[in-house]
């Protein structure tokens, strides 16, 4: 009967608590990240935020998870990049084409009676015509609801064609949200509206926003009050021409 030391048996049951313990703190390290990551999705999903997408790695059908050679799962595979249109299948193809004195922009120029009833014709022509996709003529439905709207410019000549300045007018009030989020009190959003209104308008009239403040509080009153300098451009500028009875 072999001797064994008792000096190696304490060794060698030292080892193997020393594995049993760090087999115990893997797997309560585990629990751990396992229990941060749902407490971070909780709170991901009280701010109304979604929480970590449980992503699983692509498996090709009939490929087993495990392969059977280092050599196999080296080898790069040929990726082929696939255009998106590919997918979408175009039955009919058809362009309007329309010279640019067909347009609105040579009305605005040279507004006559006959080319307002060109372009009336060639909208409805147009918006009329069903192309035989469901999504395409509800937007059709859609303009030809407010078609007198739309058309209207075709009356009231001083009217603009699109809304440009309106969507820049708004960039200024977009661009302070960002940055200062939003304001505190009901004073504070009045006294907001007022300021940037004050810009807008100065802005147009081609008066200077700060001149026109200092003027103001220091009651040097140079410059003349904005409905003042609005009704005199108004009468210089009518912008109901166009409608007023001859």
């Amino acid at each position: 009967m072999r001797f064994i030391p008792p000096t190696f048996l304490l060794g060698l049951y030292q080892k193997q608590s020393a594995i049993c313990n760090l087999q115990s703190s893997i797997f309560s390290v585990k629990e751990l990240r396992e229990e941060n990551q749902r407490l971070r999705d909780e709170n991901n999903r009280l701010k109304g935020e979604q929480g970590k997408p449980d992503i699983k790695a692509k498996k090709n059908k009939g490929e087993l998870s495990n392969h059977s050679s280092e050599k196999e799962r080296e080898t790069p595979k040929k990726h082929t990049k696939t255009s998106k249109n590919e997918s979408i299948k175009i039955d009919r193809e058809e362009i309007l084409e329309y010279p640019r004195s067909e347009l609105l922009l040579a009305y605005r120029d040279s507004p006559r009676a006959e080319l307002a009833r060109q372009l009336k014709s060639k909208f409805w022509e147009l918006f009329d015509t069903k192309s035989g996709y469901e999504q395409l003529d509800e937007r059709k439905r859609l303009t030809e609801a407010i078609a007198s709207e739309l058309l209207l410019v075709l009356e009231q000549k001083e009217l603009p064609l699109h809304n440009n300045p309106a969507e820049l007018a708004a960039r200024t009030m977009v661009q302070r949200r960002n940055i200062s989020y939003a304001t505190q009190t009901t004073e504070g959003t009045k006294a907001i509206d007022t300021f940037m209104s004050l810009v807008a308008t100065t802005r147009k009239l081609g008066i200077s926003f700060f001149e026109y403040v200092r003027d103001r509080i220091s009651k040097m009153r140079i410059i003349p009050s904005l409905a003042t300098i609005i009704r005199e451009k108004s009468s210089i500028y009518p912008f109901g021409w166009s409608w007023q009875p001859e």
